[in-house]
């Protein structure tokens, strides 16, 4: 699996993002890649060694891994099943 997703911006372009990780967005920072109207046509697989050009998918990323989490961090009745 590519650790980038493409998502069509028309007219040839794409913008490349980290993949998704709740539902009903393509992408890190949100989007559905799926809405015409907002110049959104789908995506694309990445290919190997592609890098992700979004700012607010990098953003997400370098601000996530400065919480330093770990899974102590969280009540284990909301992690229970997660990774099932």
């Amino acid at each position: 699996m590519s650790k980038a997703i493409g998502v069509c911006l028309g007219g040839g372009e794409v913008e490349w993002h980290a993949p998704g990780v709740v539902q009903d967005y393509d992408t890190l920072c949100g989007l559905d890649a799926n809405e015409p109207g907002e110049g959104l046509h789908g995506t694309i697989v990445a290919p190997r060694g592609q890098k992700i050009t979004c700012a607010e998918c990098a953003s997400i990323f370098v601000r996530t891994q400065e919480l330093g989490l770990r899974r102590a961090s969280f009540d284990a009745r909301v992690l229970a099943g997660m990774y099932d």
